[in-house]
């Protein structure tokens, strides 16, 4: 029986999706990627321990903060804690910080240090094996502190360092940026405005984070234009997430003589919102003496574009609210 170069094409790209299609069927998802306990503090003095104990099918890292722990799941199979036992919380700066895996078949190394991780260890479990695993491992220290400590709960946003600028003409921004954070979020256009001034005037700066959230430190560099999100992600000039305000034109005046102010108005925008009243000192204008100023707006939110008429006087808030 000759096959045609057609039908040997089709069996090929069936053999493949079914071979694919086996492999989605074989992989495996846990229910909870993450899970969290509470340690069992027994209050004991001296110097600081706490053990460990977790189930794992394949990789994941264990993490420890102060009296709680987290079991985040890496790949492979499901995970799941067993005790997580503690005489005293540890501390954020602990003094001679030590890790030492008790029990299991794989590996276990600690990856990060709680001294430069914000108070928070983190030890990576590896089980090569098929089928499910206990791991145990006891942390220890001999004393320290909690200075420049966490407050909250694991996913609270922290700016750690900021710095905008260019070659060595750098700005510490880091108060200013972490006054801005709201309801864990940081969502602002990286320009002069907003960073409160123009260390290198006349050439493209950067701003430089150092940021922890969800008990991890994490940095990122964003270029001026760009627009910084934190903790999701950042873009560049030119675009937008959907969801982000975006003036895209903004003129204010009475008659025939209005003026300019979509720049104003970009550089306003505080966690993806806009709210203010509208006068001439607000539209940068004071002492102007118009008579019934209107601000028109042309502006993109959650991708569609929009237009709003506000008259001097009354408050603009953008996105509208939905009613």
């Amino acid at each position: 029986m000759k096959f045609t170069k057609p039908f040997i094409c089709f069996g090929l790209l069936c053999f493949f999706m079914l071979a694919t299609l086996a492999g989605m069927a074989q992989t495996q998802f846990p229910p909870q990627p993450t899970q969290n306990i509470q340690a069992n503090i027994s209050g004991a003095p001296g110097k600081g321990k706490c053990t460990f104990e977790a189930v794992v099918d394949g990789s994941a890292d264990v993490e420890i903060r102060g009296n709680e722990g987290r079991l985040r799941w890496v790949s492979g199979g499901a995970i799941s804690w067993r005790r997580l036992d503690c005489n005293q919380p540890l501390p954020l700066n602990p003094t001679n910080f030590r890790f030492q895996g008790v029990d299991g078949r794989g590996s276990q190394t600690l990856i990060k240090s709680p001294n430069q991780n914000n108070g928070v260890a983190v030890i990576r479990l590896d089980d090569p094996q098929r089928g499910s695993e206990g791991y145990t491992g006891d942390l220890t220290w001999d004393g320290g502190n909690d200075n420049g400590g966490w407050s909250g709960g694991w996913n609270n946003l922290r700016i750690v360092r900021a710095e905008y600028g260019l070659g060595n003409r750098f700005m510490d921004v880091t108060d200013r940026l972490n006054s801005q954070v709201q309801n864990n979020q940081l969502t602002l256009q990286v320009n002069n405005y907003t960073m409160g001034g123009d260390p290198a005037r006349g050439q493209d700066k950067i701003l430089r984070i150092r940021y922890t959230y969800n008990g991890r430190q994490e940095e990122t560099s964003i270029a001026e234009g760009s627009y910084l999100r934190l903790p999701n992600g950042n873009v560049p000039p030119g675009q937008n997430y959907p969801g982000t305000l975006q003036i895209l034109r903004a003129d204010y005046g009475f008659g025939n003589r209005f003026t300019d102010v979509t720049s104003r108005l970009n550089s306003q925008i505080r966690g993806g919102q806009l709210n203010f009243q509208v006068t001439d000192d607000s539209m940068g204008m004071p002492g102007g003496g118009r008579r019934n100023g209107i601000l028109l707006i042309q502006y993109t939110y959650n991708g569609r574009v929009s237009q709003a008429t506000v008259r001097e006087g009354e408050y603009l808030r953008l996105p509208a609210p939905q009613y």
